[in-house]
């Protein structure tokens, strides 16, 4: 068996074609390895694609690529993560649509089909049983633990059991919002394929039976391209042998991917002449500058001479000492903290938005206005404010409803998973309806959160 996870076709960090494109070859290079190693079954442990709606090129890949594992013979077997989860009623997961074109087979768990959340297969003699389970938020997955743990037991007609989860183990993320502990999921489960974690780990286990996670195969973000001693992660899917007494070992298998993306660290007054040394022609470069005293700016201007093709910059500087008397009396320039803001937050991204910096600062202190006084402004008031347009003297309530996914794959017993919306500018302001209150404004504590 190979076991895969979060390819996320269609990716493209900071809108980058070239990032797309580095995804999209990195997932072929997979492919021909795991058609190399000959393998009975593919498991995709969640999010093959970016999107619910995937890119035409992203879906037309996956399409060729399965398309030729199963002219092999191979099984696929697929669950969805939560990029490829129903957002609203009557839309389709893209692993449906693979499924319907008989690529794969969609595991889930659905009150209406009960048992859509298994699949048993026999490979070579060895009859094994697949338990797939649809990403579930934290709460949605504690709240339905027992349903959980009482629909996903072990087949015991079956020489192997394996558990198909999106889920976040301890240890794997930094996000305790998404992390399930290990005694909410079923027990007695040969192999638990395991996805949602982008970077891999052979470490973790469920009820004392393996549970690793083979991570994405293309780095994401530059947070996935180095460890912690400053070598490139591995990158890859887990290859997996059972008999009929169960497993019998798993090993990670490495492919191949782009060095497109790098993270450099310079420091000290030398750091323009080690910066040009260590950046490559064409890269995708984040500059950790540390005391170099130069700005954001500087060090950005650097890095393109040098030949990066995009670069995002983060400054760290050593914090000054106060000596005594130093302290300044009178209360703080809150204009000048949030205009550095805006500067600092402008200068550490790739992409830059449309609305000016005096728009920004306008905004956030009409919010501050507010909250010193208990009377946040409307959201449509923060909106005018972007449009150019004086604070009305009163708007009325929100009436939009938050969007709820309505699918089979969606969720257990009632199977709804609420999804957030992201938009940009107005529409996002006015998708952020969703989280006031009755009174159609935000709570003091949701602004200072």
């Amino acid at each position: 068996m190979a076991h895969v996870a979060d390819v996320h076709l269609g990716h493209a960090l900071m809108n980058l074609r070239s990032r797309e494109e580095a995804v999209m070859e990195t997932f072929e290079r997979l492919m021909e390895e795991v058609r190399e190693c000959s393998v009975d079954v593919l498991v995709i442990a969640g999010d093959l694609f970016e999107h619910a709606r995937p890119k035409t090129e992203a879906l037309y890949l996956a399409v060729e690529k399965l398309s030729e594992l199963k002219e092999d013979g191979v099984e696929i077997v697929a669950t969805a993560g939560n990029h490829e989860i129903r957002r609203r009623k009557g839309a389709v997961s893209p692993i449906s649509v693979l499924e319907r074109m008989r690529l794969v087979r969609h595991l889930y768990y659905s009150e209406r089909r009960p048992e859509r959340h298994r699949y048993t297969a026999t490979f070579d003699g060895v009859r094994v049983t697949f338990h797939g389970l649809q990403y579930l938020p934290k709460n949605s997955f504690v709240e339905r633990a027992k349903v959980i743990r009482a629909k996903y037991r072990p087949d015991p007609e079956a020489d192997v059991n394996v558990a198909i989860f999106h889920q976040a183990l301890p240890g794997t993320i930094p996000d305790e919002s998404e992390i399930v502990e290990p005694a909410y999921f079923p027990e007695g489960h040969d192999y638990y394929a395991m996805g949602h974690v982008h970077v891999p780990s052979r470490e973790e286990k469920i009820h004392g039976s393996p549970a690793p996670y083979p991570g994405s195969p293309e780095p994401l973000t530059f947070l996935e391209v180095k460890d912690e001693r400053g070598a490139h992660k591995r990158r890859g899917f887990f290859l997996v042998e059972f008999d009929r007494g169960g497993l019998v070992e798993y090993e990670f298998v490495e492919v191949e991917w782009s060095r497109e993306l790098s993270v450099v660290e310079v420091s000290g007054e030398r750091w323009e002449e080690e910066l040009r040394r260590r950046v490559r022609r064409g890269q995708i470069v984040k500059v950790v500058a540390k005391d170099t005293g130069a700005s954001p700016e500087e060090v950005e201007r650097v890095a393109i001479e040098a030949g990066a093709d995009r670069c995002v910059v983060e400054l760290r500087e050593r914090r000054r000492e106060v000596e005594e008397g130093d302290e300044t009396e009178g209360p703080l320039d809150l204009e000048g903290i949030i205009r550095e803001g805006v500067k600092r937050a402008r200068a550490a991204t790739l992409t830059r938005v449309d609305v000016p910096d005096d728009v920004v600062v306008e905004v956030a202190l009409e919010i501050l206005r507010g909250v010193r006084e208990d009377n946040p402004p409307d959201l449509g008031d923060v909106e005018g404010i972007v449009a150019g347009e004086p604070p009305s003297e009163g708007s009325e309530e929100s009436s939009e409803e938050p969007e709820e996914s309505d699918g089979e794959e969606a969720g257990l017993e009632v199977g709804e998973v609420k999804v957030e919306s992201r938009g940009t500018s107005s529409e996002g302001m006015s998708r952020a309806g969703s989280k006031l209150g009755s009174s159609g404004r935000p709570s003091l504590d949701r602004w200072i959160g």
